[in-house]
Parts: structure tokens; sequence; C-alpha cells
């Protein structure tokens, strides 16, 4: 009996020496706060500090240099009473940040928190969504140009998507995605590529479209409007528009299902979308008739499920849920890109939904939680992470999950005959 127990605990005992990826996974820790699940999280460039917002409405900041045991974020934000956090987003220089709630008013702050500026709404009874200063509808994603300081990107249930001039608190273009019906479809899910060059947007029609930033981006949305009188005073539009997209993948999701997340390569050429229709596609960006690879039976309940790469690109992670929304148990999943193979399951108590993957840290953190609460869980590896929460946490070893789940690695045995 003690050699079966022995035995299953082992199962549970996955060292970097088990594992051929070196997952740092091998000890947790956990930051609490939220009241409701997390939505959404992410990390500047330095790995210093990290953002998460939640269905609680709020946004907390979490300062690992100065973070203590408690793992206690130092600053606790609510842009918008009332509406949930579905993106925040650093800018590239890490001094600013950017949180998109259901408003349709994304705010943006500076790195301590502090407020700067409000996106401005647009007029709801306005019916061409290019001739409105904003959202006219609740924002859906978003995200800070990767390269770009003063560029932020932000989508919305009005069915645009909309570029901002962050230093002056304006719209610099619109974007309204072609449609096989003259209904109003919501964009869900928004995203920059690596070098900014290239916007990616998932329609709740279960479509994507691509448009290209090179060059000369729009036209003058002033262009054929009709000249008021005189007497009237009206601010000139000085922003642009564009709608036909360099790209289209019409049935890329099952019809009426929501784009959860889009993510690119650091060479802009692939693309991963994450649908409510429980799958994840791999793309080429090049042609979008079908594509690379696909993964389902991945099932998940929220909205801003996301997927993302591994930093060296040679995995795919994404989060799934399974059981009633009151209790909703669910696993962090890791897939190999090439192959497609799943290389590992981490249980994890409630939903998952926010992911990252920190370059420099090699830290994995997984946000998530269930009505009850929310909290973000920090994986990492004594010997392959570096800082990070590794200075506030005292050395606490992953609790095992009926979720978990390594394949067997096959070993080939050398033949000194055998050529």
């Amino acid at each position: 009996e003690e050699d079966d127990d022995d035995d299953d605990g082992d199962a549970y005992d996955d060292g970097p020496g088990d594992d051929p990826w070196l997952l740092p996974v091998t000890y947790e820790a956990t930051l609490g706060g939220h009241e409701r699940t997390v939505s959404t999280l992410d990390l500047d460039h330095t790995g210093s500090r990290l953002l998460t917002g939640g269905l609680d409405y709020k946004v907390r900041i979490f300062d690992f240099n100065g973070m203590k045991a408690d793992m206690r974020s130092f600053r606790e934000l609510e842009p918008q009473e009332g509406h949930p956090v579905v993106a925040v987003s650093w800018s590239p220089t890490g001094d600013q940040f950017i949180a998109i709630t259901g408003s349709p008013k994304p705010k943006i702050y500076d790195r301590d928190g502090h407020t700067k500026g409000e996106f401005i709404r647009g007029d709801m009874y306005i019916r061409d969504m290019k001739n409105t200063k904003g959202h006219v509808a609740g924002c859906t994603g978003g995200q800070w140009h990767p390269l770009d300081r003063f560029t932020a990107l932000t989508s919305s249930d009005d069915g645009t998507v909309r570029v901002w001039d962050t230093a002056n608190i304006m719209q610099k273009t619109v974007i309204k995605p072609t449609l096989q019906r003259p209904v109003r479809t919501p964009v869900t899910a928004v995203r920059y590529s690596g070098d900014g060059r290239l916007i990616a947007a998932g329609l709740s029609d279960g479509s994507i479209q691509l448009w290209s930033v090179t060059g000369k981006f729009g036209a003058s949305a002033a262009v054929a409007q009709v000249a008021p009188p005189t007497p009237q005073m009206i601010e000139r539009q000085g922003w642009t528009y564009v709608s036909r997209p360099t790209q289209v993948a019409r049935n890329a999701h099952a019809p009426g299902e929501e784009v959860t997340s889009l993510a690119f390569t650091r060479d802009s050429v692939q693309l991963l979308s994450r649908g409510m229709d429980g799958t994840m596609k791999l793309w080429d960006v090049r042609k979008l008739a079908t594509p690379l690879r696909a993964w389902d039976d991945l099932p998940t309940s929220h909205a801003n499920t996301m997927a993302i790469f591994s930093p060296d690109e040679q995995l795919v992670l994404t989060g799934a849920a399974r059981g009633p929304a009151t209790d909703e148990s669910g696993a962090l999943l890791v897939f190999e890109k090439s192959g497609g193979q799943l290389v590992r399951a981490l249980g994890v108590p409630g939903s998952v939904t926010g992911i990252a993957w920190h370059h420099r840290l090699n830290q994995i953190f997984v946000g998530g939680g269930t009505r009850k609460g929310g909290a973000v869980r920090a994986l990492y590896d004594t010997g392959l992470s570096e800082r990070g929460v590794m200075g506030a946490v005292t050395r606490k070893l992953r609790s095992a999950n009926p979720w978990d789940f390594q394949p067997p690695q096959l070993v080939k045995e050398y033949e000194p005959n055998l050529r």
C-alpha cells in the first residue's frame, strides 16, 4: 500500500527533469483581491508590474518589486462604475496603460493608476458609425500599439474598431468590417501584430478580418458629407475611415459564436484564434481560406477566454472550463504548435480566462475564478524562472488537481547496430 501511495504522489511531482518542454509550473503563488472572475491581465515589458481586471468592475496593479508575502496589489481602481473590465494593456514604454470596460469610454492611466484621460462617447443617434467621435455601445476589447506609445486600439458592440491618439485623447481612424448582412455585428476581439502593421478583428458572426496599416491607412471620414447651413457650427471630422479588409475568413468559427481572443506570432505570419464554439485555430495570415491547425473540444463560458503563444512560440496555451456556472472547474491547456498534441493540462479551481507568459520572468500567470471570487495564479520554477513573484512568495508546491494530465514520454533506446 505504501508503494502505491508513493507512485500516486510521483504522478503529480513534475519537476523540470521530467518535462522535456521545461514548463515553469512546479510552484504556484496566488494573487487574490478580486471578488469575481479575473477576466483579463497584462504584464509590462520589464515584468515588474501586473495589471488585472475582473468582472467585479475593478482593476488592480501589482508591483513585484515592492510586494510583500501577502501578495496584495498596491492600487485598486474602478474605471467605470457598474461595468466589468474586458481588457487592460500597457503602453510599450510601460509608463501608461489603458483600461477597457463594458462602457463605451475607455480610460488611460499613468503607471501608478492616476487618471490621464477618458475617450469620448459617440452620438448614439447617428446611424453611420464612421461619423461618430467614439464608440456608442459597450467596448469588448482593445490593446495599446506594440511600438507606438501614442496609439491604442479598441473594439465595441457597435460593430467598429477604432484607433486612438492617446496623447490628445481623440479618435484617429474608424474601421468598419465588411458584413454579409446589413445588420450591426459586434466586434468581440481585436489585436495588433507584433510590428503593428496588421490589425485583426474577430466578430460575433464567427469571422476574422485583417487590415494592413502600412502606407496611407484610410480615407477622410469628412468626404461626401452634406455641408451644414452657414449659421451652424460643427466640428470638422478629422479622422479617417476604413472598411475593406485585406484578408477575410468568413467561417473562421461557428456562425453566431463569438471570437474571444486573437494572438500573432512575432513575425506576424501566423494568427491564433479562440472561439466560444469550443475551438482554437492557427492561421497563416497570407492565406486565411483554411486554418493550419484546429483544436476542438475546448469548452468555455467566458467571452474573454484568451489563447497565447509561449515565448519561443513552440507551444500554444488556452483555458477550458467545465461544470455548471455555479461550481465551475477548468484547466490551463498547453499544446504543441507544430504537432497539435496536448503537452500538459493544469487544473485550476474555477474557469481560466486571462493568460500571460512573460519572456523575461519565465512565469505563467493564469487569471480566472468563479462567481464567489477571482484570483491570478502565478506558476513558476525556482530553477527556470527569475524575479517576478519569486521575490515575495515562500515556496509552495502546486496541489494536485483532477484535471492534471501529462502524456507519457516515449524514450527511444540507443541501438548501435541499427542504421
